[in-house]
């Protein structure tokens, strides 16, 4: 009988960003980490309604491998909502935050069941501070076969994301997921919870499977508490109606922007399926009857989603694209108003991006990026720049530090295009990192 390895094999997910999902496996046993989506462009040619493109998971469907389980690191789409093509094959492990963001990304009128079905067949970890929720301890190990997983919070743009301490055959991998050292308060790096995840592993990890997005970004990730504050200095000074664009899931970004409106007492309102959504996670209600007519408006479209056949577009890229003339309520754009996208532009998204944001700029809204979009975008006429989002994911120093913290055996580096991968290497030493290909098996 041959010696069984514990191998690691991209899925999706390296030499791009989006659709990320790694297969761990140990013999004929195997576990998932993510199961995520990407977008397509309007120009590639594999595009079509859905716009969006899953992970390869042929070697599941052929039944070479059996999957014991699932792991989602974060309700973002390029982790979670590819989910939907594994929920038959073994349970899925998600935080409880994760799984009340499920339902953002998706219209409920076309996947209710389905959303219904994966909530109920969804096995939770409790976040780490509150561990009694769920009965897991903070020191406690999910074991599923061979593998022995301990989930450890990090710091993201969403609610609820963690990282994987995976150990199987007596090697271990700190697979990270999407993080930062900052989080939402004005700290250093080193005194937020990811750090401090970090120290109580304990271990020296076999291999560190690490975003690198932004690798080539000077410094550490800023603190949300600055793209959240630079929304408010906005809104404070605006007499108009400020719409801001921003991603549903960054709850955290958007009850700080709803605080400082009603701090000076301006209503606010929710446009968009998945704002909606949010707003209710959050309490607020969904914004009453009729959203369009708040003071502040958060808006879904900073995407500038476009929509499809049968599926509808996202409200700010309706209210300034198809420019309606019924008199049904929706959001409008005017002149009057200011749009903050307090985001920065997905690669795939920059074509759509820029022609809605020229767009707002034709029918005389007051634009706002964040620092450094224009010309990202390309803009002829560029637009006002403020400091108005933050990533949540580490940059140069974010690297370094995870790197020197954990001081892992070898580095796997994923989640970015290749320009960006090239990068890495002037940042941490290249002799332990890897670049593998999709479905190309590592040892670990």
């Amino acid at each position: 009988m041959s010696e069984q390895k514990f191998t690691i094999t991209p899925l999706g997910g390296v030499g791009e960003v989006g659709r990320n999902c790694f297969l761990y496996r140990y013999g004929d046993d195997a576990i998932l980490v993510d199961c995520g989506e990407k977008i397509l462009r309007n120009d590639d040619p594999n595009r079509h309604n859905p716009k969006y493109t899953r992970p390869q998971i042929g070697m599941l469907r052929s039944g070479a491998v059996k999957l014991l389980a699932t792991f989602i690191t974060h309700g973002h789409r390029d982790h979670l909502c590819g989910v939907q093509a594994v929920a038959n094959y073994a349970p899925i492990y998600a935080s409880r935050e994760t799984v009340r963001l499920y339902p953002l990304h998706f219209n409920w009128r076309e996947h209710g069941d389905l959303a219904a079905r994966l909530q109920l067949k969804t096995m939770l970890f409790a976040p780490l501070a509150a561990a009694s929720l769920t009965g897991f301890a903070a020191d406690e190990t999910i074991a599923v076969g061979p593998f022995e997983v301990q989930p450890f919070k990090v710091a993201h743009s969403t609610d609820g994301s963690y990282g994987f301490l995976i150990l199987a055959g007596g090697k271990c991998v700190a697979h990270l997921g999407d993080a930062k050292f900052t989080d939402a308060l004005p700290r250093e790096p080193i005194l937020g919870h990811t750090y401090r995840s970090l120290i109580g592993l304990g271990v020296q990890p076999d291999l560190m499977v690490m975003d690198c997005v932004n690798a080539g970004t000077p410094g550490f990730t800023p603190s949300e508490y600055y793209a959240s504050r630079g929304v408010a200095e906005i809104i404070r000074e605006n007499r108009g109606r400020v719409i801001v664009a921003q991603f549903a899931t960054n709850l955290e970004r958007l009850r700080r922007v709803v605080d400082a409106a009603k701090e000076l007492g301006k209503s606010v309102g929710f446009v968009g399926r998945a704002m909606r959504v949010a707003a209710g996670l959050l309490g607020y209600g969904g914004g009453g009857r009729l959203p369009y007519d708040g003071e502040v408006i958060l808006a879904t479209g900073s995407q500038a989603e476009s929509g499809g056949d049968d599926i509808p577009g996202s409200a700010l890229w309706r209210a300034a694209m198809e420019n309606p003339v019924d008199d049904k309520p929706r959001l409008r754009v005017s002149s009057r108003d200011t749009v903050v996208f307090s985001s920065r532009a997905i690669p795939q998204n920059i074509p759509e991006i820029k022609a809605l944001v020229e767009q707002l700029q034709y029918l005389g809204a007051r634009v706002i990026l964040h620092d450094g979009a224009s010309t990202k975008l390309g803009l002829a006429t560029p637009a006002e720049e403020r400091f108005v989002h933050v990533s949540g994911h580490g940059q140069d120093e974010d690297l370094r530090l995870f790197a020197a913290t954990l001081r892992p055996k070898r580095i796997l580096a994923n989640h970015a295009e290749p320009a960006t991968l090239a990068r890495v290497p002037n940042i941490l030493p290249d002799d332990n990192l890897i670049f593998p290909k999709i479905l190309e098996e590592i040892e670990i």
